[in-house]
């Protein structure tokens, strides 16, 4: 069937639906009413079965994303646009070679997702993120971006132990005993890497090694890394909600996080002001404590991480921001920038704070 046939399918089905309303308003049929379902049985009828279901898929779900949406080995999905759709597995980028049938379906999935995922954008919040299932999602409309830009990326959950992952050669043999080691003496570190290259799931397999009694406090821009057991908590900020809610910082959620009794704290993500007030947290005896951050190489991180404290305290000189990450920091776990081949490149102990800057040493 042509695509000019196919948009005039999917444009009868929401027509059929509610046909004195603004088919354009896809708010109407963001919930898949049983009106739409009626309508969309009646214009499909007698239709061969798979173009019945690409019609569903259209309609109520994820569209031409649909089929790759429950596929383990698909790690993120794209779209730039109602046409331009891509998705990334261990292969690597690909592009779909398929695209929503009907701008009408497309606005209506781009509403449904962001009702689903409980996030709102608009022209005055015209970026927002949240999760969904197994996803994290960005969205990202006009006039901030050319088009309708969404990014989701699968929360790839991981049930690997340290020596499950030491057999899959993600760590060596060494780096395994360190890591039991930092663990047990209750070391405060930082994991390090690109997007993409395990943070995320080292610091869960991490996790599992610790005793149910003790209680961590887990806190994240948005959820992906569980509470390890039920005395533990998880906490989560917030995007400002146009008109009714207000903004709730990672920096927030830390200094909260000192009240909850936590024997460690669990920081998804550092990546801003909030540096400032977690180190603070572990220079004065929240020790055993972790988190991620964004960089190539343990040198970078620190300069990264020095950045990030000064925007929490532009006040300080450089002097002391690093006495505070010599006090409150003792290892960094760097890994690889192969996202095919995921592996720690190295852990690296901060040993001292000398006036030309903060010196590392290889440990494993």
């Amino acid at each position: 069937m042509e695509l000019s046939q196919l948009q005039e399918l999917v444009q009868a089905v929401f027509m059929g639906a509610q046909p004195h309303s603004d088919y354009h308003n896809p708010l109407v049929f963001a919930e898949g009413t049983s009106s739409l379902r009626t309508s969309f049985k009646t214009q499909v009828e007698g239709l061969p079965l798979p173009l019945q279901k690409r019609i569903e898929d259209e309609v109520f779900y994820w569209g031409p994303l649909q089929k790759f949406r429950d596929q383990s080995n698909i790690y993120e999905l794209i779209v730039n646009g109602p046409d331009d759709l891509y998705c990334e597995s261990h292969e690597g980028l690909k592009k779909i070679e398929d695209r929503f049938i009907h701008s009408i379906s497309f606005q209506n999935f781009v509403e449904r997702l962001c009702q689903q995922a409980n996030i709102i954008v608009s022209q005055k919040s015209p970026f927002a993120n949240g999760s969904l299932g197994n996803y994290r999602v960005h969205v990202a409309i006009p006039p901030a971006s050319s088009q309708i830009n969404i990014t989701l990326r699968r929360h790839r959950p991981s049930h690997h132990s340290l020596k499950e992952l030491w057999n899959q050669g993600f760590i060596n043999e060494k780096q395994w005993e360190l890591l039991k080691m930092i663990l047990r003496e209750r070391s405060n570190f930082l994991v390090m890497g690109p997007t993409g290259s395990g943070k995320t799931s080292l610091i869960r397999s991490l996790l599992k090694e610790l005793s149910d009694s003790e209680r961590m406090v887990v806190i994240e821009d948005t959820k992906e890394i569980e509470a390890p057991n039920p005395l533990s908590c998880h906490l989560l900020s917030r995007e400002l909600c146009p008109d009714t809610l207000d903004k709730i910082f990672l920096e927030d959620l830390v200094k909260q996080s000192l009240r909850m009794r936590p024997d460690r704290l669990i920081v998804g993500e550092v990546r801003g002001r909030e540096a400032k007030d977690l180190l603070m947290a572990l220079a004065t005896g929240h020790s055993g404590s972790m988190g991620t951050l964004h960089a190539r190489t343990a040198s970078q991180g620190l300069y990264r991480l020095e950045m990030l404290i000064q925007m929490g305290a532009p006040q300080w000189n450089l002097h002391a921001i690093r006495q505070l990450i010599n006090m409150s920091l003792d290892y960094l776990v760097v890994l690889s920038e192969n996202r095919m081949a995921k592996q720690v490149e190295g852990i690296y102990r901060i040993t001292s704070h000398e006036k030309f800057g903060l010196l590392l040493e290889k440990s494993a």
